[in-house]
């Protein structure tokens, strides 16, 4: 893995904090942050305490990309290689200057509290995801703010508090969503109409996803938007499923979001 720190940091609720890893600058290992890093998966979370703010603020970064990972319901988690891997990975390729921030929701993994019932909606995973950038932005410095949200993680992305550079919707499942959010909002579709309110041009909004998505069709997914469907930048990758299982969907999607984070 990429050197990252892997801490606790607080929830929208008091008392409830969340699993996370920022990813930073190959650079940081020659700083006093060394000791804070980790390149594992399995490792132990280190006290917020104990982070050298100092240091974390001295590499000079200038932009943050906060993510959030597939359906914990269906083993989502913020170590899925799309998050833990490729992501970083196209970062870094792209832009040495960035910071990378991943969490897991609530009830996964080390992360306090439980996951909504299926159907009543995203619980208070939104404004977590807020939370967490929040937190981040607090140790490295006022950057400019980048937005990802892979699979069920594009309606946090969309729908958390707080406006944004850039933002990168990959392999949403809308159609799952409805289902998802039958009983309690907000939606996939109101956190896309309000981001696309938002959005000056093509190049703030994007949506990547594979022609072979097993949850959406491609044809739903091409007239994401509906009649503001040019506001969003859309990369398709060719015979793609939603998992970037194969060596050419892993390339393409680190190919886009470099793109995206330049």
């Amino acid at each position: 893995m990429h050197p990252h720190i892997h801490t606790l940091l607080p929830s929208s609720t008091p008392n409830i904090a969340l699993e996370c890893r920022i990813y930073l600058p190959s650079s940081a290992a020659g700083t006093p942050l060394a000791p804070s890093l980790s390149m594992e998966g399995d490792s132990s979370p280190i006290p917020l305490e104990r982070i050298d703010r100092g240091a974390l603020k001295s590499l000079g970064i200038d932009r943050l990309v906060t993510a959030a990972h597939p359906w914990a319901r269906l083993g989502g988690n913020m170590l899925f290689p799309v998050i833990a891997h490729h992501l970083p990975r196209a970062v870094y390729d792209a832009n040495s200057c960035a910071a990378v921030a991943t969490f897991n929701v609530r009830g996964v993994g080390l992360s306090g509290g439980s996951q909504p019932w299926p159907g009543w909606g995203i619980g208070a995973d939104a404004d977590d995801f807020a939370a967490v950038e929040r937190a981040v932005l607090d140790l490295v410095g006022d950057v400019a703010v980048y937005r990802l949200g892979y699979s069920y993680g594009t309606l946090l992305a969309l729908n958390a508090p707080r406006g944004v550079k850039r933002l990168m919707l990959l392999s949403p499942a809308p159609t799952l969503f409805k289902a998802m959010t039958a009983l309690r909002g907000p939606t996939f579709q109101q956190g896309l109409e309000a981001a696309l309110d938002a959005a000056p041009d093509a190049h703030s909004l994007w949506a990547v996803y594979g022609t072979a998505d097993e949850f959406t069709g491609v044809a739903t997914l091409r007239q994401l938007g509906g009649r503001r469907t040019d506001l969003i930048r859309k990369v398709e990758i060719e015979g793609c499923g939603h998992f970037y299982a194969r060596t050419e969907d892993a390339r393409a999607l680190r190919a886009a979001i470099a793109e995206w984070i330049a």
